[in-house]
C-alpha cells in the first residue's frame, strides 16, 4: 500500500466516523426534542363530558397548529390548538379566555360554532392576540 492510498483511506475513514458521530448526535437530539414536544402542550382533561355542558368550537386562522396556544375555561387549560379546531365543553357562567403568551406574532381565533342555547360568546366573533391572554367573557346560556 503506497502513501497516497493510505492517506486517502485515512481521510475517508475519518470523514465516515465524523458523519456517523454527527448522525448519532442529531438522532439523539431529535429523540429528546420529540419527547419534550409530546409532554409540553397541555390539552386539558380529555373526554371529561358530564352531559350538562355545551360545546364551543374555536378555529385558528392563518396557521394549521399552534400547540402552545391554549384555551382556558375558568383559568384552567381545557384545550390547545393541536390542529386548527378546538372544541371545549362549557357551562353557563364559565369564563373563557385564550392564552397566546407563548407566541409573539399576531394570531386570530374565531368562534366557529356555539350551540343554539349559548348567546355569548357569539358565533363568528374573532379574537386577536399578540402575545397576550384574551378573554371571551362569560358563557351566557338561555337554558
Amino acid at each position: 500500500m503506497n502513501k497516497s492510498s493510505f492517506e486517502s483511506t485515512a481521510v475517508r475513514l475519518i470523514f465516515s466516523l465524523g458523519v456517523i458521530f454527527l448522525s448519532l448526535h442529531l438522532l439523539g437530539g431529535l429523540g429528546q426534542y420529540q419527547s419534550s414536544y409530546d409532554a409540553a402542550p397541555a390539552s386539558g382533561p380529555a373526554g371529561e363530558f358530564s352531559g350538562d355542558e355545551q360545546v364551543i368550537t374555536l378555529y385558528l386562522h392563518d396557521y394549521s397548529l399552534l400547540p402552545y396556544l391554549k384555551v382556558l375555561v375558568n383559568n384552567e387549560v381545557r384545550g390547545s390548538f393541536q390542529n386548527r379546531y378546538v372544541t371545549v365543553p362549557v357551562l353557563s357562567g364559565d369564563s373563557i379566555a385564550i392564552d397566546g403568551t407563548f407566541y409573539k406574532e399576531p394570531l386570530t381565533v374565531e368562534v366557529l360554532n356555539t350551540p343554539g342555547t349559548v348567546t355569548r360568546p357569539r358565533k363568528g366573533e374573532t379574537i386577536r392576540l399578540n402575545g397576550n391572554v384574551a378573554g371571551l367573557g362569560r358563557v351566557i346560556g338561555t337554558d
